[in-house]
């Protein structure tokens, strides 16, 4: 599909940034699974501190969504952090 993710300035980025933006990436997906499951099977965490983790599953995804159309370079939130972007590049 020619999708590359670079640094910023188009270098190739380190094995460091590329797992630091992955973890910054799938967090709301990581804590939604954790909280799911602290719904469906009960555990010793209260309910407010359930409810207040899938609220904030739902405002990051909201912003990982949003992001991109308000940065210069169309970058999501975990682009910004890790210091990356996602190009296309042209196939020959």
């Amino acid at each position: 599909m020619g999708i590359v993710v670079a640094g910023v300035r188009g270098q190739p980025i380190r094995l460091l940034h590329s797992l630091f933006r992955s973890a910054l990436k799938f967090a709301p997906w990581e804590l939604a699974h954790f909280t799911i499951w602290h719904i469906v099977i009960p555990s010793k965490y209260p309910d407010y501190l359930i409810n207040f983790l899938l609220m904030t599953v739902y405002v990051l995804v909201f912003i990982y969504l949003l992001s991109p159309l308000k940065t210069k370079n169309k970058q999501t939130v975990y682009d910004l952090l890790a210091g990356t972007v996602v190009r296309y590049k042209k196939k020959i």
